[in-house]
């Protein structure tokens, strides 16, 4: 049975027999780091498939596309937990994923502008937090001590947050709740795993 993993090994060994190993000690090396990366994206890739059907199936498909392109995006440079297994990873996804997609749409129209303002505000106070407190969250496979790296990706994070704060901004002003309370969700989904408590909870859930 093909795995992830096999199909990730693969695309490494072909992109290191064509790229020069300047950085790492064998070519061995370089090819589990770069398996690492391909699993990262072939699995982001096979989980954003599966949440799109079955967010279409379901009815939520606008409320799980601004989620999880919120979340998504933020997690490329923010980083945060990681599952020891690409099965554990996407049931636990498509619970959060569906289970808040479903929230926002069946709720926005409850939601006042007033409210909606608090809320956008609670995702900037929380991220400027995670930001200087946590960011980059690495994970064993893909540890980051370089000072130079970390501090290039919490400026990544603080230009994130500048265009969402206006994209948000603008949404709301557009009367378009739904899209914005589902971003706002995406948001603090990622921030939570991205926090200490966050990374325990996940942690003793992946146990």
């Amino acid at each position: 049975m093909v795995s992830i993993y096999s199909i990730s090994n693969y695309l490494a060994k072909g992109l290191a027999s064509k790229i020069t190993n300047n950085k790492y000690d064998s070519v061995e090396d370089q090819i589990e780091v770069l398996t690492y990366g391909f699993m990262v994206y072939v699995g982001m890739f096979i989980k954003i498939t599966l949440l799109v059907l079955l967010a279409w199936i379901l009815g939520v498909l606008a409320s799980s596309l601004a989620l999880m392109i919120t979340f998504s995006s933020l997690r490329i440079i923010g980083g945060g937990y990681h599952f020891t297994t690409f099965g554990k990873c996407m049931i636990v996804s498509l619970f959060i994923f569906i289970g808040s997609a479903f929230t926002a749409q069946y709720t926005y129209q409850y939601w006042s502008s007033t409210n909606i303002w608090y809320l956008i505000t609670f995702c900037i106070i929380s991220m400027i937090y995670i930001i200087f407190r946590y960011v980059p969250r690495d994970s064993p496979n893909n540890i980051i001590d370089d000072k130079q790296t970390i501090l290039k990706f919490k400026k990544l994070t603080v230009y994130y947050l500048i265009i969402w704060s206006i994209s948000m901004s603008i949404f709301l002003l557009l009367n378009v709740k739904i899209i914005v309370i589902a971003s706002c969700f995406g948001l603090l989904l990622e921030i939570f795993t991205i926090s200490t408590l966050g990374y325990n909870f996940y942690a003793r859930l992946d146990k």
